[in-house]
C-alpha cells in the first residue's frame, strides 16, 4: 500500500498518521501489522455502536454500521466484505483480540451465578462466574445472563467490553 493511498484512508477516518504500524517485512498481512491507537480507537467507537448491542435497531442502521465499519478498515491489512452486522463485528473485534480488558461483575444479592458468552458467537457454550468477581477478557461484546434468585425468566445484557466494563445485575428481595 502506497503512502499516498494511507494518507487519504487517514484523512477519511479523520486521524492523523497511518493507520497502522508498517512491518519490518515487504510483504503486509494480518499476522505481520500492528494496528495502531488511532485504528483501534475507531474499531472501539464503532463497535460501541454495534447493532447487535440493540436488538430492535432499524435495518437501514445495520447497513450503516456494516458500510462504517468497512470503510474504516478499507486500504488495511483488515478490510473486508461484509452483508451483516454480525460479520462486521467479527472483524472488528479481531483487530482487538491480542488484548485484554477487565470486566467487573457484581449483583445484589451477592453470590448470584452469571453465565457469559460474546455476543458475535451464540452458539458457544456459556462460560459462569460468581457475582462479585472479574473476569479477564478479549476486548469484545459479550451477553452477560443470570437467573433471579426467586426464580423467574434470566435478566439479559449486552455490553460492550471494549476497554473494560462494569456488568451489574439488580434483583428484588429474595425470600
Amino acid at each position: 500500500m502506497s503512502l499516498r493511498s494511507l494518507a487519504l484512508v487517514s484523512l477519511a477516518l479523520g486521524i492523523a498518521g497511518p493507520i497502522y504500524a508498517q512491518p519490518t517485512s515487504d510483504t503486509l498481512n494480518k499476522a505481520q501489522a500492528v494496528p495502531t491507537m488511532a485504528l483501534r480507537t475507531r474499531v472501539r467507537e464503532l463497535l460501541a455502536k454495534s447493532p447487535l448491542l440493540d436488538p430492535t435497531m432499524s435495518v437501514v442502521r445495520e447497513a450503516q454500521f456494516v458500510r462504517d465499519a468497512q470503510a474504516a478498515l478499507a486500504g488495511t491489512p483488515w478490510a473486508f466484505k461484509a452483508e451483516s452486522a454480525l460479520d462486521a463485528t467479527r472483524a472488528l473485534e479481531a483487530i482487538l483480540a491480542d488484548e485484554i480488558v477487565t470486566a467487573k461483575i457484581v449483583s445484589v444479592p451477592s453470590g448470584i451465578v452469571v453465565s457469559y458468552r460474546r455476543l458475535v458467537d451464540p452458539n458457544a457454550p456459556a462460560l459462569n462466574v460468581t457475582s462479585d468477581d472479574s473476569l479477564r477478557l478479549e476486548p469484545a461484546t459479550y451477553q452477560f445472563w443470570a437467573t433471579p434468585p426467586s426464580g423467574g425468566a434470566n435478566q439479559v445484557q449486552r455490553v460492550p467490553c471494549l476497554s473494560g466494563c462494569n456488568v451489574k445485575f439488580v434483583f428484588g428481595k429474595t425470600k
